[in-house]
Parts: structure tokens; sequence; C-alpha cells
């Protein structure tokens, strides 16, 4: 005689609900690995530790796109939010060390701002695109009138576009 609980199908969790989320991405020329803690249903927070490079836009008259922007580690707080079954997003603050704007010789030691991301899952795997708003320190240097060395510096913004993220959910 079968009983009824040989015909009840084996429920397997949707990985957005995991307790322990991890991932492994890759973007343009950068990959990056992410740690999600679930804390309750609606309370997921984790950090990304990405190096690599993206593609950034610097808000000006006329708008630039230059390249790229190279980071040696880049870190963030990530705050997830489930926006469907298969679609999430995620969104924090980002602080990176040690990043090269248009080649070697333009280093900015510190970059820190806001980061977002979208992202569709399918079984173990993901794809999507992330936004970053970073803030720079500009310091240069220039000669008075009368020959004085003035240095000055300013805060700079950029956007950063990552336009394709795949990966790997374990």
């Amino acid at each position: 005689m079968l009983s009824a609980g040989s015909f009840a199908q084996k429920s397997t969790i949707p990985f957005i609900n995991k307790k322990n989320q991890h991932h492994i991405s890759a973007e343009f020329a950068s990959v990056s690995y992410t740690y999600i803690h679930q804390f309750a249903p609606k309370l997921q927070l984790g950090a990304r530790l990405q190096a690599g490079m993206a593609f950034y836009f610097i808000p000006s008259l006329p708008p630039q796109l230059d390249p790229e922007i190279f980071d040696l580690i880049n870190f963030q707080i990530l705050y997830r939010t489930k926006a469907a079954r298969s679609f999430y997003f995620d969104l924090g603050t980002v602080i990176s060390y040690l990043s090269f704007l248009e080649g070697m010789e333009d280093q900015q030691d510190i970059t820190f701002g806001l980061s977002g991301a979208a992202y569709y899952n399918y079984k173990k795997f993901h794809i999507g695109f992330s936004l970053q708003l970073r803030f720079i320190e500009n310091e240069y240097y220039y000669y008075s009138s009368n020959n004085t060395e003035i240095w000055e510096s300013e805060l700079k913004s950029l956007v950063l576009f990552s336009p394709l993220i795949l990966g790997f959910s374990f």
C-alpha cells in the first residue's frame, strides 16, 4: 500500500531564501566574491570583495565616458532585497583601495561611494548589472603670480557601470 507521503515532491528552497549565500561573479574584466547572510526573511546583509576593471562616466559638461577604472581592492557592505521569485537587488556602500584611472599614472589611494546592482537568478546562476557612484579626492598644485606653489584638492564624482555580471551561487 502506498502512503500519501510517497507522492509528495521534493521541495527545494530558492537560493535567494537560503540562510548563507555565497556568489562568485565575473564582470567586464573583474572578479568578485560575495557573502550574504539572512538574519530574518527580509533582512539579508553581506559583503563583496572585488578586484578588476569597470567603465566609468564623469558627470560634466559635455559628458565624458572613459574606458576604465582599475581597482586593486574593492570592498562593499550590502543589503539584499528580493524583488520577485528570481529577481533581487543589492544596495550598499563601497570603498576601494588603490584605484587607477586612465592608466597607472593617475593613481587614487581611496575612492568611496554607493553601489547598487540588479540580478536575475536561475537555479545556481545569476546575471545582472551594477551602478556605483564614487567620490575621489583630486589633489593638484599650481603656481601663483609670485611663483609660490599652491596645493588644492577637490572632490570629484564618478559613475561606474558594469553592464554584464555573470555568476555562480553556492
